[in-house]
């Protein structure tokens, strides 16, 4: 995973904070994606650092940069040749190395990150290119205004007067709030031009100066990103409407919340229900809360890896947890992985909690059976000697055919089980040994008369092989190996 330096750069191609705004209904998906980076788990990095960068910093990456095992980013002037993107943001694989392949595929939506039309980097050629432009149509204010019409950011290489200019940088921030950031820092102040901004892209707020006092000014820009509290002045992290708003909008915004509001159940209840994260940044004594808790399992079984040592011990309350998330097993304290109503809920709920329960549990037959009738692939999770279980398998497989490719192989040379398998799911047959699939392949017109007529459910002899997750083959592990029944607790 690539690290980034709050105070300096990502690998990007232009400054990351210009990116976010420049496509507003992108905004938070693309924000989202990169502040994934920061693992909202742990780590010191605020996932705002990654949306305010060091305004002088640029980076330029291409896809063999983001290969290499280092990512280096140059600081350079704002006058430097930003919009010199080199095609690596018109390039889908350069966003998805980006996001590490984490959280969203931005598919189609990519063409949307052409900064400039065709990804050239030029403007309309009618109007000069403000950052090659001479001092003279720097300061031409006609020129300027319909570059920032066209591309607000192009305000950083008007005249110093210009950038004072109450219409032309209400324009440019109307075109692209972050271009505020390249405003006169009297315009900085001025009440009209700040809500703009913060109306249309909260982090903005940054810039706002004394504004960053105003409560209309901070509630404006905290509905529109919640994050944006983090540049409020220390009272208003304090104000009950405003934090509210804030967490409302995105949960993890408890983060830059006074401790008073962070100790306020209202809104730290508000906060998790938005974003089950928001845990995270709630004291002791909230955890301990179910409902504050449970607000927050009921979005995703790992919210109860917040909770107190106490409520993980509580059957009672990791019940409610597993029943609307079973791999919520996971967080619960040992004895309760242990305990077999607990399991039988967990895996009734997601077969996949299995592999959470206990190693007794792990054997006990109606558990398994349990588990893989709501999730085949709970079969993966269980030892090689139940992979061998015939009526296991099968039970496994009649419910996902794919499931095959967890039994062992000597089931995997079985064709009955094979037959089972490929009747529920037509890519199944990709798991059977060769010599089962050639026999299946042979008599593609009476599959069902393969087992009954033959009489056997084995294939001998056969020097096939076909690879397996544990590196074994089909003809490994003949038919015998797989006879025994009644390993598992009944």
């Amino acid at each position: 995973m690539m690290s980034c330096c709050a105070a300096s750069c990502v690998d990007l191609p232009l400054r990351f904070h210009e990116l976010l705004q420049r496509y507003g209904t992108e905004e938070r998906r693309i924000a989202d994606s990169l502040v994934a980076l920061t693992d909202p788990q742990g780590g010191d990095v605020s996932p705002h650092d990654l949306a305010k960068l060091h305004p002088g910093s640029t980076c330029r990456v291409s896809r063999a940069s983001l290969a290499s095992e280092g990512h280096h980013c140059r600081s350079g002037s704002v006058t430097d040749q930003v919009y010199e993107l080199g095609g690596a943001l018109h390039d889908s694989n350069t966003l998805s190395t980006l996001v590490s392949d984490r959280v969203y595929d931005l598919g189609d939506e990519t063409g949307k990150l052409d900064f400039l039309h065709g990804g050239t980097g030029k403007l309309n050629a009618a109007i000069p290119d403000l950052s090659t432009a001479s001092a003279e149509q720097r300061s031409s204010r006609d020129l300027v205004l319909a570059s920032v019409n066209m591309e607000g950011s192009t305000l950083r290489f008007a005249s110093e007067s210009l950038r004072a200019d109450f219409e032309i940088v209400l324009a440019a921030v109307r075109q692209n709030p972050v271009a505020v950031e390249y405003a006169s820092d009297a315009l900085h102040g001025r009440f009209e031009v700040m809500l703009e901004a913060v109306s249309r892209q909260g982090s903005t707020l940054w810039f706002a100066g004394d504004l960053r006092a105003n409560e209309q000014i901070v509630l404006t820009a905290v509905r529109q990103d919640g994050h944006a509290l983090r540049f409020a002045a220390e009272h208003l992290k304090n104000h009950l409407s405003i934090v509210r708003a804030a967490v409302q909008q995105n949960g993890t915004s408890l983060w830059f919340a006074s401790d008073s509001m962070k100790r306020n159940r209202e809104v730290v209840i508000a906060a998790v229900q938005q974003n089950w994260r928001a845990l995270k940044f709630a004291p002791p004594d909230l955890l301990r809360d179910q409902g504050v808790v449970l607000a927050g399992v009921l979005q995703d079984g790992d919210a109860l890896g917040f909770a107190v040592p106490d409520l993980k011990k509580d059957k009672g309350f990791v019940l409610h947890a597993i029943r609307a998330h079973g791999t919520a097993l996971r967080h619960s304290a040992v004895h309760l992985k242990g305990d077999r109503d607990i399991v039988v809920e967990a895996v009734s709920q997601d077969g996949e909690a299995i592999r959470f329960a206990s190693a007794s549990l792990k054997r006990d037959r109606e558990i398994i059976l349990r588990a893989v009738a709501q999730d085949a692939d709970a079969l993966g999770y269980l030892t090689p000697d139940i992979k061998r279980d015939r009526e296991l398998v099968l039970a496994a497989v009649s419910v996902n055919g794919d499931a095959l490719r967890h039994a062992a192989p000597c089931l995997r040379n079985d064709v009955e089980v094979v037959l089972a398998a490929i009747t529920h799911s037509s890519t199944a047959s990709q798991y059977a040994s060769h010599s089962v699939r050639a026999v299946i392949e042979g008599r593609m017109n009476n599959l069902l008369e393969v087992s009954d007529s033959e009489g056997t459910r084995d294939v001998d002899g056969s020097d096939d092989r076909t690879s397996d997750a544990d590196g074994t083959s089909a003809s490994d592990e003949g038919f015998d190996a797989c006879g025994s029944k009644g390993v598992l607790s009944a």
